[in-house]
């Protein structure tokens, strides 16, 4: 496989879901948040969905995205493994 956008969906998803949830927990250590429950309690939603978000199960809405952008004080291309930004792979 020579390109990510030659990726199968699944391995991209995959690929996807890693990354953010990685960065999401940098970034909120790096804001001060110790805990994902301390976080969630800040941001306004309940600490499991959180969790899922930090593990990789499942990812926000665009509208969570969005504020967690905006409280993180990161873009979302930071969190998301856009090819070619942000030191992402462009493979």
């Amino acid at each position: 496989m020579s390109t990510i956008s030659e990726m199968p969906a699944s391995q991209l998803h995959a690929l996807v879901m890693r990354t953010f949830s990685e960065r999401l927990k940098q970034a909120r250590i790096e804001a001060g948040y110790k805990t994902a429950a301390r976080f969630a309690f800040a941001f306004g939603v309940p600490a499991p969905r959180y969790r899922h978000w930090e593990r990789g199960k499942c990812a926000p809405g665009l509208r969570e995205l969005e504020r967690l952008c905006l409280v993180l004080c990161v873009s979302a291309n930071y969190l998301l493994p856009v090819p070619g930004r942000d030191g992402s792979p462009s493979q």
